[in-house]
């Protein structure tokens, strides 16, 4: 529920799973930022303590919260057409993808609070100097193998 950019912290926003979700069914999400492999789990979804290590009878709130956009959507989008954006860097050679996605994205990994925080093109640079090309593989898929993107989303 962020807008990239300056305007990515704001009252517009926020970062807390459940009001995420809250927000999405009741249609208020715009834009919808998850990072790779990040998960928020609740039992019930009732206001309990939400924690990011599934136990059993949890669904991921992130999940949830897609679903519900993307099925609101489709519902109330009169034909419109629906752009989903994936961030990943593809190429043959594995390095060469990793190092795509270093160039790409390294200063765009953080959070929210911390993005919106900066204000100047040096200030997004020097953040990103402290990225080390590894890092990039928690939170951009990045593969040699194509085959690795395909993707069911059980959203017919």
């Amino acid at each position: 529920m962020s807008r990239p950019g300056n305007h990515s912290a704001n009252e517009l926003t926020t970062s807390m799973p459940n009001d995420v979700v809250s927000a999405a069914h009741y249609g208020r999400v715009s834009q919808l930022f998850a990072a790779k492999d990040e998960h928020f789990f609740d039992e019930t979804n009732d206001g309990l303590p939400v924690h990011d290590i599934q136990e059993e009878g949890d669904e991921c709130l992130i999940d949830k919260a897609v679903i519900k956009i993307v099925t609101s959507f489709r519902k109330n989008g009169r034909g419109k057409p629906m752009y989903l954006k994936v961030q990943l860097s593809f190429s043959k050679d594995e390095d060469k993808a990793l190092n795509g996605a270093y160039d790409q994205w390294r200063t765009n990994i953080f959070s929210g609070a911390v993005l919106g925080d900066l204000w100047k093109v040096a200030h997004f640079d020097a953040l990103g100097e402290m990225v080390h090309p590894e890092e990039m593989k928690s939170k951009v898929l990045i593969s040699s193998h194509v085959e690795q993107y395909k993707v069911d989303t059980g959203i017919h």
